[in-house]
């Protein structure tokens, strides 16, 4: 991926992040950052996941140009007290989403007593459009992020649009320099009729401190993964597997 394609993204993450419900692939990096001290050892808990991703605003940057050759060294650099300082590239905003607010689960959500979404901790609530509203279920606890699968109130009328068998993990908590998790779930689009294999392998394997346009030096832990999947999609079969550095 080169420099001209690099997506950042900055604490407070926007509302709809690339973590949010991976399908298949991500072709993005981004940084996961916190306030601590600067080249202090990082741990990022589920209590900065709530409060600083899910539930503040925050800004991204797409890169436009410069030394993609100074991008690529910079991007790939791991290990202790790194400096990521992409200040000297040119940038534009670009906005940031849409996904609902995040709630605390309730039994009366449409089919959140069902055996998908029964362990959930939280849910986003997004509508949609007038009698449309999608309910996404997450399990958010001390060990992990999982994401569940989602329904829908209709017009009144609740249904099941997508699920995660087995729950998909997304994070592993504590997440802290040197942590590693693998994941490996069938994601099912009940609305659409097809069910994909998707797996992720992550590792943190790198903080320091990320300086962007205008978000001067964050506290920065750096996520290489690598996402796969196969399987049906649309109609159509695949199999993919990319290697994305976070």
């Amino acid at each position: 991926m080169s420099g001209l394609e690099m997506l950042y993204f900055c604490l407070p993450l926007p509302k709809r992040i690339s973590m949010k419900t991976m399908k298949i692939s991500i072709a993005a990096l981004f940084f996961l950052l916190t306030s601590c001290p600067a080249f202090g050892q990082i741990i990022i808990t589920p209590a900065n996941l709530i409060s600083d991703i899910f539930v503040q605003e925050g800004s991204q940057y797409l890169s436009e140009g410069g030394d993609t050759n100074i991008s690529a060294s910079l991007e790939n650099l791991s290990g202790a007290n790194v400096s990521w300082n992409f200040t000297g590239e040119s940038y534009v905003p670009v906005s940031g989403g849409n996904m609902g607010p995040l709630v605390p689960y309730s039994s009366a959500f449409p089919l959140a007593m069902d055996s998908d979404f029964s362990s959930a901790t939280y849910v986003s609530i997004d509508s949609i459009r007038l009698g449309l509203t999608k309910f996404e279920y997450y399990r958010i606890d001390s060990n992990g992020y999982w994401c569940l699968g989602g329904s829908q109130d209709s017009m009144g009328v609740p249904s099941e649009f997508e699920r995660y068998f087995p729950p998909f993990e997304e994070i592993k908590f504590p997440l802290t320099y040197l942590s590693s998790w693998q994941s490996n779930s069938i994601f099912y689009n009940l609305k659409r009729g097809y069910s994909v294999f998707i797996g992720l392998h992550s590792v943190v394997d790198g903080y320091g401190i990320l300086t962007l346009p205008s978000i001067p030096n964050q506290a920065t832990l750096r996520i290489k993964s690598t996402n796969y999947g196969s399987g049906l999609n649309y109609g159509s079969s695949f199999g993919t597997i990319d290697t994305n550095n976070y």
